[in-house]
């Protein structure tokens, strides 16, 4: 009986706490396969826009096995975030960076040297999922939005964390849980009253 009870009032104690849920979604928006070597193109890579608040936690990085730099830019011209490509491989996967993408914000990932990069014709634009769309390709500091390439990234991962969900406490449990305990309060007082 004794150990019913210590249950019960620790069952009674968590129920009158609130528990936390919180979800999370990893999506990836994958884009073409780059096939062509880029010429003479600074700062060339892609616009995308966020469609919630998310995490960009990879990408891959698909040049000519160069060294390079890449930047994450807001739509004021701003670095937001750098990477340092050290080169070796073609296809090179970036991960575990977690870069914040926040909702409607519109964005540049541009790798900064030229000649390293590659490319492929694309007429899908805006390529999109639940967390991001790719708008278009980008040249250049200045060289404004184009939609009839690819540059230089694909293979987007995003993670989407909802906001904490407060879930009450089912009202039968607390009962429950107060109707034990209020039990063994009127045995205690029973058995007390008898030995006296």
């Amino acid at each position: 009986m004794t150990h019913l009870i210590k249950a019960a009032f620790v069952l009674t104690i968590i129920l009158t706490t609130l528990s936390t849920a919180i979800a999370s979604v990893t999506l990836t928006l994958e884009g073409p396969e780059l096939t062509n070597n880029l010429n003479g193109f600074p700062n060339s890579g892609l616009q995308l826009t966020a469609t919630k608040d998310v995490t960009l936690d990879s990408f891959i990085f698909q040049n000519q096995g160069k060294q390079d730099t890449i930047w994450l830019k807001n739509s004021a011209g701003d670095i937001l975030q750098t990477y340092d490509y050290t080169g070796g491989e073609n296809s090179h996967q970036i991960q575990n960076i977690t870069w914040e993408l926040k909702k409607d914000e519109i964005y540049t990932l541009t790798a900064k040297d030229k000649s390293n990069g590659r490319f492929i014709s694309y007429e899908s634009f805006p390529t999109f999922n639940d967390h991001i769309q790719i708008n278009g390709r980008i040249v250049g500091s200045g060289g404004g939005l184009g939609t009839s390439h690819w540059y230089n990234f694909n293979n987007f991962t995003t993670t989407y964390t909802a906001p904490p969900i407060e879930t009450p406490v089912p009202a039968a449990l607390w009962l429950f849980g107060t109707g034990v305990i209020t039990l063994f309060g009127f045995n205690k007082t029973q058995r007390k009253s008898r030995n006296t």
